[in-house]
């Protein structure tokens, strides 16, 4: 709508009634991190990662790791990802959002590998 305050704002209310649901977290992280506000964006990435499990957890750990990037914790970012793709586990159905989630962060994690000359 153009009015991120206010999206923050409704944000915040959704998850001051549902504070267990990462949704709402994950949600601010990005559009702070839209706003180019990572700093600001940081505790609510981490709000979301450390609630979030399955396939949520892949979703929230590529922000957190987006966030992280932007805030110059490249290391940090990389590790995070690291971790969180050597715990995933695809189920064996081919049609569920999981096998997605992970070909995503695992194609987040090339794009943001430096490779020296």
């Amino acid at each position: 709508s153009g009015r991120p305050d206010l999206g923050l704002e409704v944000l915040q209310q959704a998850a001051s009634v549902y504070p267990h649901e990462m949704t709402w977290y994950l949600a601010a992280a990005g559009l702070l991190l839209r706003q180019d506000e990572p700093q600001r964006a940081l505790p609510y990435a981490i709000a979301a990662s450390s609630l979030a499990y399955g396939d949520q957890l892949l979703r929230a750990t590529r922000t957190h790791a987006d966030v992280l990037w932007a805030l110059g914790q490249e290391e940090e970012a990389l590790a995070l990802v690291d971790q969180v793709l050597s715990d995933a586990e695809a189920p064996d159905d081919l049609q569920v959002r999981t096998h997605r989630y992970i070909a995503a962060l695992q194609t987040w994690r090339e794009e943001h590998t430096t490779t020296e000359p």
